[in-house]
C-alpha cells in the first residue's frame, strides 16, 4: 500500500554551524551577540536509568565549559525522567530548558526548538589514500548509499544516470528491518520523494535480512540487484546509485527562549559536548557525536514520522 509521504527537496547541508531560523526543529543562524548570552538557571533533564553520577558531572561542568564560549550559566539544576515522551512534554510546557531526546518524540511534543543532532563522519571516497588519516567532516542524522550489485541486471542499473521507477521495480532488492534508518527508512523515503511516493512497498521483489553482514552477503553472492548501504560499507564490487539525505534519530532541544534558542548557545553546547568521552556521550544523550543542525536538518525525520508512526 502506498503511503502519502511530504516531499521535499533534499536540504543542503551545513557541516559546520548552525542553520538559519527558518523553521521550528531547526538552529538559529542569528550572528552570535557582542553581549554574552546570561543564563541564571538552567533547567537540564537526562532520562532516567543511566549513570546518575555522570549526569551529575556533565551538568556540573556545562557552566564552565559554554562559559568559554561566552555563555555564562549561574547552575544547573538536573532531573531525571522515566520516558522520552515525559521529556518532550516538559520541554513542549516550558518546565525544561534543555534536554536530549529522540527526534520523534520532540516532532511529536511540538514545542522548542533543537539545535544539535546525532552526527555521522561523511564516507571518504573510494580509492582514496588519505581515508584512514583524514578527519571527515559530521553531518547530521543517519543517512544511506544506494547501492547496485555485480549482477547482471545490477550492472545495468549502475549504467543508469537517472533510472526510472520500472528499471528500479525490475531489480531484486535486499533491505534491512523497518526499524533501520540506514537500512530501510532512508531508501523508502528517498524513493517516496523521487517516484511519486512508491515505497519499498511497491518493489515487486524485496528481501529483508538481519544485520549488515548478511545484506553484503547476498550482494556478493548475486542474489540482489540492488541495497541501501551505511556510508562507508561500500566495497569496490559495489556501485553507487545515489546517496539520500540523512534521518536525525537524536536532538538536542531547549524550549522558546532567546537566548536558549542563540547561536551562542548551540555552539557552546557543542563544544562542551564533545568534550564528554565518547561512550559517555551515547550513554547519557543518546548519540556518540552530535553537530549542530542546519535550516531543514528534521525534514527527513518529519517526514519518516509521518510514513512510520
Amino acid at each position: 500500500m502506498k503511503r502519502r509521504v511530504f516531499a521535499a527537496a533534499l536540504a543542503a547541508l551545513l557541516l559546520t554551524g548552525c542553520g538559519s531560523r527558518g523553521e521550528s526543529g531547526s538552529a538559529s543562524s542569528q550572528e552570535a551577540p557582542e553581549e554574552p548570552v546570561v543564563i541564571g538557571t538552567l533547567a537540564l533533564e537526562l532520562p532516567a536509568g543511566g549513570d546518575a553520577d555522570a549526569a551529575r558531572a556533565f551538568a556540573g561542568s556545562l557552566p564552565e565549559a559554554m562559559a568559554a564560549l561566552g555563555v555564562k550559566i549561574g547552575q544547573v539544576e538536573l532531573s531525571f525522567s522515566p520516558s522520552p515522551a515525559a521529556t518532550a512534554q516538559a520541554l513542549a510546557e516550558g518546565g525544561v530548558d534543555l534536554a536530549f531526546l529522540p527526534a520523534e518524540d520532540f516532532l511529536r511534543a511540538g514545542g522548542g526548538l533543537a539545535i544539535l543532532a546525532d552526527g555521522e563522519p561523511m564516507a571518504p571516497e573510494q580509492g582514496d589514500a588519505d581515508a584512514d588519516r583524514a578527519v571527515s567532516p559530521l553531518v547530521p542524522g543517519e543517512r544511506a548509499e544506494i547501492v547496485t550489485a555485480g549482477t547482471e541486471y545490477g550492472r545495468r542499473l549502475a549504467a543508469r544516470t537517472d533510472p526510472s521507477w520500472e528499471e528500479l521495480a525490475h531489480a531484486r532488492w535486499g533491505v534491512l528491518g523497518q526499524e533501520s534508518r540506514a537500512g530501510y527508512r532512508c531508501l523508502d523515503l528517498w524513493l517516496c520523494d523521487n517516484y511519486e511516493d512508491n515505497g519499498i512497498r511497491d518493489l515487486p521483489e524485496v528481501t529483508v535480512y538481519d544485520d549488515w553482514d548478511a545484506l553484503l552477503q547476498a550482494a556478493e553472492a548475486g542474489d540482489i540487484d540492488a541495497l541501501p548501504l551505511k556510508p562507508g560499507l561500500r566495497t569496490e564490487e559495489l556501485s553507487l546509485l545515489a546517496e539520500t539525505e540523512g534521518i536525525v534519530a537524536q536532538v538536542a532541544a531547549v524550549r522558546e527562549d532567546a537566548a536558549l534558542q542563540s547561536r551562542a548557545f548551540a555552539l557552546a553546547l557543542e563544544a562542551a559536548v564533545s568534550r564528554l568521552p565518547e561512550g559517555q556521550r551515547e550513554a547519557l544523550l543518546g548519540a556518540k557525536d552530535f553537530v549542530s543542525l542546519p535550516d531543514g536538518g528534521l525534514n527527513a525525520a518529519r517526514r519518516s514520522l509521518a510514513a512510520f508512526g
